[in-house]
């Protein structure tokens, strides 16, 4: 299951680095649920570049509109339901690679 994810991250973060990125311009959404090996990595790297984001769970995830964020990242080593949540908006996350 946790491969999933990781497919899920990679694709994103393919789509992400095609968008050119203007600090405080556009946003970053993190969907996170516990701190991966126990570091909030992902939250201290965009504080250090400067990117403005916005961190939900993957509970909240159904109800986000992907397309209002210039990249959007998954936290690696989270639990199956967070894999599960994130499989269940597949193709909200091959509409939002797809479109750019």
């Amino acid at each position: 299951m946790r491969s999933s994810g990781l497919f899920c991250f990679s694709l994103l973060l393919l789509a992400s680095i095609a968008v050119p990125w203007v600090a405080g311009a556009q946003q970053a959404l993190l969907i996170k649920d516990e701190a991966a090996w126990g570091y909030d990595a992902w939250e201290d790297e965009l504080n250090l570049a400067g990117i403005p984001y916005t961190l939900i769970d993957s509970a909240s995830l159904a109800a986000e509109d992907l397309t209002q964020y210039a990249m959007v990242i998954t936290v690696s080593d989270q639990n199956g339901t967070y894999n599960q949540l994130l499989l269940d908006k597949t193709a909200d996350f091959e509409d939002y690679v797809t479109q750019g």
